[in-house]
């Protein structure tokens, strides 16, 4: 049921404001994207990445972590609406200040993202240690965690028998078994 609008009679205090402390700040004016604007975007995935795009139908490669490819605004713009998971359990990061700046929620999400770096830290910890690490992290960095140790096992960087067997158990693989071959 809708309800009537109250109308108070409220008087208005005519002010002088010439002589206020009140600075002028200046109004940033948001960047308007046309739909092709290209907006560079670095993969975080270990190994090839693929992203169709849902507007232009692209298919956006990209080919290692660190890769930067441009994709369309119309096509980032779709897929963060979605909240499609290439965003938002982030398979590539939105590198264009201008573009983030309009969505918080992103930033927000990628203050608290691991690098490489940070997976090569962990998988070097003490593997009771790591093991804690690993199930407090969110579902996402686990993924990209399990892909890491399975390229940092087929390299060699990764050979501690423990910490293999602590991924193991963690993820229910059976990496252990190509550390032997």
């Amino acid at each position: 049921m809708a309800r009537p609008r109250n109308n108070y009679n409220k008087e208005v205090a005519d002010f002088d404001i010439s002589n206020s402390n009140v600075s002028e700040q200046a109004v940033e004016e948001k960047k308007k994207f046309k739909d092709t604007d290209l907006i560079p975007c670095m993969s975080v995935i270990v190994g090839a990445l693929f992203f169709e795009g849902d507007r232009s139908k692209e298919l956006y490669c990209w080919e290692y972590a660190g890769d930067v490819v441009e994709v369309e605004y119309r096509d980032l713009i779709s897929a963060v609406r979605k909240h499609d998971k290439a965003v938002y359990q982030p398979r590539f990061i939105i590198q264009n200040d201008d573009f983030l700046k309009e969505h918080e929620d992103i930033v927000l999400m990628y203050a608290n993202l691991y690098s490489p770096e940070d997976y090569r830290k962990i998988l070097s910890l003490a593997p009771d240690v790591m093991k804690q690490t690993i199930e407090r992290m969110p579902e996402g960095a686990k993924k990209s965690l399990k892909n890491f140790a399975i390229q940092a096992i087929g390299d060699g960087t990764l050979d501690s028998i423990q910490r293999v067997k602590v991924i193991d158990e963690v993820y229910g693989t059976q990496l252990l078994l190509k550390l032997s071959n």
